[in-house]
This record gives structure tokens, sequence and C-alpha cells, in this order.
């Protein structure tokens, strides 16, 4: 009667109409004797479609409960994928099915559905005691951050690892190496992570922040002595004592004499002496020179007017002639000694030349005493310093 009446109406929207001819057909399908659910539209209205979709499920007619979901158009995450995985569940307690088949059954079936939850499946697998079937499983979870904690779980680290490099998730990545640590050996889980340049990449950047030990322990497992030489000098930098930074770059000079790099150990060998030099200065003028490199220790000598030390120094750890002349004429110029400034001229023939020093006295505003120099100038630069000297206020 509906069905004929509804032709004599218009702007009549059908759709309430058919929801409802959807939901009185599944009524009639789930009173079939075989299922047994005798059960009216005001009931179903009272406990929801939902609750009888779950009342199949639970009697484990999921095709009819599938069909039911598919029928009614409800939604995939409530409906068919919820479903499916509840099927799928009860697949994995059935231990006679073998796992290569029975993963790759649920996969065929579940491969078209959204919202699937491979992992959760997989976790009933494992409760069931089909280890192997749940590791299988995780292959068809497209969320790797669901996959990592239960192949770990699993220990099947190295599974996880390779997924999480993969993922380009680096917080995947250390979660996984943080468990290998602490559940491996040390020399196992440094031979693990070899495998993965992104990995061990990533652990190495780790220990630069959080644990140096670690990255020493890694380093001296392989034999790694260029990079142990490294760590030893960056853990120089890092100290304040000088004890202990010379003990740290004793150790760089051992590992580079491993390596046979002459420079590095070289270098190495320059700065222990300069470290000691350095000591010396402190203890001798009650002065702080910790962590200067050589260039600032010659402009700090000069600046307290310690001219001896200054020359012991440039002598001792061969500085060039003209790097210490600048670094002679900058600080007089700094301080405004002129008449110092202008013995340095005349003490010998100057390696920098003599336009460094009209430059400097330009740059401080003495004209007076940039005249001074103007005639030891180069003959053809003597005219543009001229001109620089004459423009000056």
């Amino acid at each position: 009667a509906a069905q004929f009446g509804k032709t004599f109406l218009q702007n009549w929207n059908p759709e309430q109409y058919i929801n409802l001819c959807r939901l009185l057909r599944v009524l009639n399908a789930v009173r079939d004797p075989k299922i047994g659910i005798s059960i009216t539209y005001p009931q179903l209205q009272k406990i929801s479609v939902q609750t009888l979709l779950d009342r199949l499920v639970g009697q484990r007619h999921y095709y009819l409960a599938l069909q039911a979901s598919s029928y009614i158009r409800m939604s995939s995450t409530i409906g068919s994928s919820r479903i499916l995985t509840h099927w799928a569940k009860f697949k994995v307690k059935q231990t006679q099915v073998d796992r290569e088949q029975l993963a790759i059954t649920i996969a065929d079936k579940l491969g078209k559905y959204s919202g699937v939850s491979y992992h959760s499946i997989a976790e009933i697998a494992a409760n069931s005691g089909r280890i192997q079937l749940a590791i299988k499983l995780l292959d068809y979870e497209t969320q790797v951050k669901l996959q990592i904690p239960l192949l770990l779980k699993y220990q099947q680290d190295n599974i996880a690892l390779k997924k999480a490099v993969e993922s380009g998730n680096t917080d995947l990545v250390y979660m996984v190496l943080l468990h290998m640590q602490t559940s491996m050996p040390l020399g196992k889980f440094q031979m693990e992570i070899k495998k993965s340049s992104v990995a061990q990449a990533l652990y190495i950047k780790y220990c630069h922040q959080q644990s140096g030990y670690s990255l020493l322990d890694m380093y001296t497992q392989e034999d790694n002595h260029e990079e142990l030489a490294l760590y030893h000098i960056t853990e120089s930098i890092k100290s304040n004592n000088t004890k202990e930074m010379s003990v740290s770059i004793n150790e760089a000079i051992n590992c580079y004499k491993r390596t046979r790099d002459e420079f590095s150990l070289t270098t190495c060998e320059s700065q222990i002496k300069l470290i000691r030099y350095q000591s010396s200065l402190e203890e001798k003028l009650k002065n702080n020179f910790r962590n200067l490199t050589l260039h600032d220790t010659l402009l700090k000598l000069l600046e307290i007017n310690e001219l001896k030390l200054a020359d012991k120094l440039h002598s001792e750890f061969k500085v060039p002639e003209r790097r210490y002349w600048w670094a002679r004429l900058t600080i007089l110029a700094k301080q405004e000694d002129w008449n110092e400034l202008e013995k340095l001229s005349k003490i010998k023939k100057s390696p920098i030349g003599y336009e460094p020093f009209v430059d400097i006295c330009i740059e401080h505003g003495n004209k007076y005493e940039a005249l001074k120099y103007l005639p030891k100038v180069r003959d053809d630069l003597k005219q543009i310093y001229n001109t620089k000297i004459t423009s000056m206020s």
C-alpha cells in the first residue's frame, strides 16, 4: 500500500521509506529459525541496529551481519570493518589452520575495507600462542606506529628497526634503538645497528646529546680510532679542567698514532703544549687563559703588556712573523699607545708593510700618527693613502 501510495505524492523524499524497508528486511532475515532472533521494529529502535549486529557477531553469524550492515548502509567503522575484525579474531584462534594461509585469507577478506585494526587481531593471535601468525598479520597493518610496539613485544627487534627506518619517523627509530639497547648485550646491539646506516647515525646523534660513554663503547668495540680521537677531542673541549683536557687530548694522540694521521697528531701535540703553557701562565700571572686559542692567548698577553711572554710564545709556538706583527699592531692601536706603535715600526723592516700602520691610525681617527707612516708606504700606493689621510676630518 505504501509503495502504491507514494506514487501519488509530489516533492516527497522517499529516503525514510527506503531505510525502513531495508530494516524490515533485515528483521525478517534474523527471524529465520537458523538465526533465531525474533525482534520487532519498536524493539530494534530501543536496542539499536549496532546491538543487533553485535548479537549476530556473538553467535558467529558473521556473513549475515556483514550483509546486513552493507544493506542498511552502515558506516565501515561500526559496520563491515568491525564485523570482519571480530571474524578475524575468531579465525586466528583456530590453531589447526596454517598460519601463512590464514594470514593471506584474512588479508584478502579485510583488504578492501578501511579502518580494519590488524594490530588488534595480531594481539589476539599472540595471546592464543600464535606469535608467528601475529607477526605475519602485522605486515598488513598500515600504521607503522601500531606495528612497532607489538613487534618489539614479540622480540622481533630487527624487523621493527627495519620498518621504523623505512617509515622515516625518527621517534619510532629511537623507540626501537632504546629498546634494543636495554634488552641486548652491548656487543650484539652494536653489531645489529651497524646493519642500518640510518639507525647507526641516529644512535650516534643520540649519544652525542645524551650518553657519551655509549659512543665511546661503540667506537672502542669497532676499533674506530678516528672517531675515538674525535670523541676525546670533543670531551676535551667540553671540560673546564686542565688535567681532564690534557688526558682527553693524550687519548686522541694515541688514537691518531694508530691511524698514522700525522697532521692531526701534530695538531694535538701542539694543543697539549699550549694547554701546559696556558696553565703555567695562569699560575704566574693569576689570570685566566683556559680554552683560549693560540692567537687569543697571544693577544691577551699583549693586552696585559706581557711583551716578553708574548715574544716567548711567538718563538716557542712558531707563530708566523706577519701574524705576530698584526697582533701587536692591533693591540697597540686599541690601547692608543702611539709611541710604542712608532717604536715597533722602527725595530726592523715591517713584514706586513707600512700600509697597515696608516690604516689602523685612520681607523682610530688619528690623522697625525697616520702621516708619520705615509713616507714608508709603497710608492704606487702613496697617492691613495695620501687621499685617505687628507679626507679625514
